[in-house]
């Protein structure tokens, strides 16, 4: 008896012409392209089947550089001086990373040598 139900879908005011049974309404309404969706950048509503477009030109969306990794809106201005002075910072904390772990591997050999020169009675040559 249900499934000879016509219904309108859900989504009707938003545009949506189909008029469905019962049994497929469900399904329907789960995939259905005037279902509201929000914006990831500007949180402006959007029918689904408008939103991937309005998305791919929102300047509120966020982009992640694929040259230095810094997440910034699209409206705002990331050029070539912006990733250089990024990937600047970034190699500058690498390097004070790298000094840090060079001293302690340094300060760990010191202590492994001294332990040898002490178990062995070695004397540093003169």
């Amino acid at each position: 008896m249900l499934s000879k139900l016509k219904i309108k879908c859900y989504y009707q005011q938003n545009g949506c012409p189909d008029i469905l049974n019962y049994e497929a309404l469900k399904q329907h309404e789960i995939n259905c392209d005037y279902e509201i969706k929000k914006c990831r950048g500007c949180n402006t509503n959007f029918i689904k089947r408008d939103i991937i477009e309005h998305e791919n030109i929102c300047g509120f969306i966020k982009i992640r550089c694929q040259q230095c990794g810094v997440t910034y809106e699209r409206h705002t201005e990331h050029g070539k001086l912006d990733c250089l002075l990024n990937r600047q910072i970034q190699l500058e904390e690498k390097v004070e990373q790298l000094q840090q772990e060079n001293k302690l591997l340094r300060e760990k050999n010191e202590f492994i040598l001294q332990k040898l020169k002490d178990r062995f009675g070695i004397q540093p040559p003169k």
